[in-house]
C-alpha cells in the first residue's frame, strides 16, 4: 500500500509540475503579437498602396 500510495504522490507531483509550466504560455503570447502585427502592416499597406505607388511614379518622373 505504501509503494502505491508513493507512486500516486510522485504521479500527481509530475503532472502538477507539468501543469504549472508557463514557458509555452509566453511563445504563444508572442506569436500572437506578431501575428496581429503582420495583420496591421498588411491592412496599413493595402489601403496605403496605391497612394504610394502613385507617389513614387511621380518621384521616378520627376528624377528622370
Amino acid at each position: 500500500m505504501q509503494r502505491l500510495n508513493e507512486a500516486l504522490t510522485e504521479g500527481y507531483l509530475r503532472m502538477r509540475s507539468y501543469l504549472d509550466d508557463e514557458e509555452g504560455q509566453g511563445l504563444i503570447e508572442y506569436g500572437l503579437i506578431i501575428a496581429l502585427i503582420a495583420i496591421v502592416v498588411i491592412v496599413l499597406l493595402s489601403t496605403i498602396g496605391s497612394s504610394l505607388n502613385s507617389q513614387f511614379s511621380k518621384i521616378a518622373s520627376a528624377v528622370q
